[in-house]
């Protein structure tokens, strides 16, 4: 295979592993009970968990999707956080698209009113990733960055030059002085 194939296909694989890498660790901030984490703020991390899970199967990044085994599962609990992830991003963080949902109805999208303390106020009620499936997400991201780094390892050892000597605290950027 061609190297510069090799090197966008290491890029893209380190992309999705830092994205992963930033998942697991909002996910562990998430769930420590030293945490205080209200609605509102709840719905922002989630959707901060699921567009940075997505962006990795999406071609609009510049470096391209994932590759397909990354969306093949044989854990029906790990294949259904990673299909809930990528509907939520297309159907409510991303775009707000009922009209595609399994569920279309007008309750998806409802807005919650109520008066308090004389002011009228009012809230969107989006049918959101509960707290309760954030451990089958971590499962997700444990096997996908477990996978991730055995092919990646792969590519690299496809194109490390074993005649070139790598010294401790050089840094190199992939595709042009490495390999």
């Amino acid at each position: 295979m061609n190297k510069d194939k090799i090197i966008k296909q290491i890029k893209r694989l380190i992309y999705a592993s830092d994205s992963f890498q930033q998942i697991e660790s909002l996910i562990e901030h998430m769930e420590s009970p030293n945490t205080k984490i209200n609605e509102t703020l709840y719905s922002a991390m989630i959707s901060s968990v699921v567009t940075t899970y997505a962006v990795n199967f999406n071609q609009a990044d510049g470096v391209g999707p994932l590759p397909s085994m990354y969306e093949k599962f044989d854990d029906s609990r790990i294949k259904e956080a990673h299909d809930k992830l990528l509907a939520a991003r297309n159907q409510l963080y991303a775009h707000r698209d009922i009209s595609s949902t399994k569920e279309a109805n007008e309750k998806a999208y409802k807005i919650e009113v109520w008066l308090q303390d004389g002011l009228l106020l009012q809230r969107p009620y989006m049918i959101d990733i509960s707290s309760s499936k954030l451990p089958e997400i971590k499962s997700l991201i444990t096997f996908q960055r477990s996978r991730l780094q055995v092919d990646l390892d792969g590519k690299l050892a496809q194109i490390i030059d074993p005649g070139k000597e790598y010294k401790e605290g050089e840094v190199w950027e992939l595709g042009v002085d490495f390999p």
